[in-house]
């Protein structure tokens, strides 16, 4: 087995745990299609670079009564340089889960330029709810008036309350690697796009001219390129492996 996995399968019995995670739009829209059951995550703060790239599962810290534990990972040749799992594990009869945050809008005035509650309104009705990743309001929202009254202000994902997630998530493996690590099967699995390869060597037949790699590549440096982890850094990352739950 490899030692960066961890499954915690001798802890005692574990309450099904549920956190936040946010989403582009295109990903959420490769999560509905199937095409995307991995994500991977930049560990904050990046590990101590101490030239050896060998992690493993250390064990569980408890918090309270054992309602709630961290899994820890640990560098072999480290020290005490442990890093907190911040997303969940896996234990021997479930994952903890995940809700998906996503780009929304709410088409009610009670709703609009204000704050959204933590609890579900009484108002709120679910006809009235949009998500970006569905398309542009014109092709989604009845009688819609983009031309003339402008597009709807779609809210960030970071902002939206639990109740108006319709994507739960239940994690089925972790691990630990750099993120140049990654193989074209993992790429697939991420949900990235096939494009053009421009590292291919027309002179190698066996180098694929397009591959989800290079997608891949293309939509990590567009979302963490500018905030010091893109592609040449190689930074650590969480590793988590998922299967979207349909019967919540």
């Amino acid at each position: 087995m490899d030692s960066r996995k961890f499954r915690v399968d001798d802890m005692p019995e574990t309450a099904v745990r549920e956190r936040p995670i946010l989403f582009s739009a295109p990903m959420v829209r490769a999560i509905l299609d199937g095409r995307k059951t991995i994500t991977r995550r930049v560990i904050r703060p990046q590990p101590t670079d101490i030239g050896h790239d060998v992690w493993e599962f250390r064990g569980a810290r408890y918090v309270g009564e054992g309602a709630t534990c961290d899994h820890l990972f640990h560098n072999v040749y480290g020290g005490n340089d442990d890093r907190a799992m911040p997303y969940g594990g896996v234990y021997d009869d479930h994952g903890d889960r995940l809700w998906v945050r996503e780009t929304f809008y709410i088409d009610d005035e009670r709703a609009i330029g204000k704050r959204l509650p933590k609890k579900r309104p009484e108002w709120f009705d679910d006809d009235t709810l949009y998500y970006r990743a569905d398309g542009e309001c014109c092709e989604q929202i009845p009688e819609c008036q983009c031309a003339t009254e402008g597009k709807p202000s779609w809210r960030p994902s970071i902002f939206m309350p639990r109740w108006a997630s319709r994507i739960t998530l239940e994690i089925e493996d972790v691990r630990v690697e750099r993120l140049q690590e990654i193989t074209e099967s993992d790429a697939i699995a991420e949900g990235a796009p096939c494009i053009d390869n421009p590292d291919h060597d027309p002179e190698d037949p066996m180098d694929d001219p397009q591959t989800h790699l290079a997608g891949f590549i293309d939509l990590w440096q567009k979302l963490n390129g500018s905030r010091g982890f893109g592609w040449d850094v190689n930074p650590w990352v969480w590793v988590i492996s998922f299967r979207r739950i349909t019967d919540v």
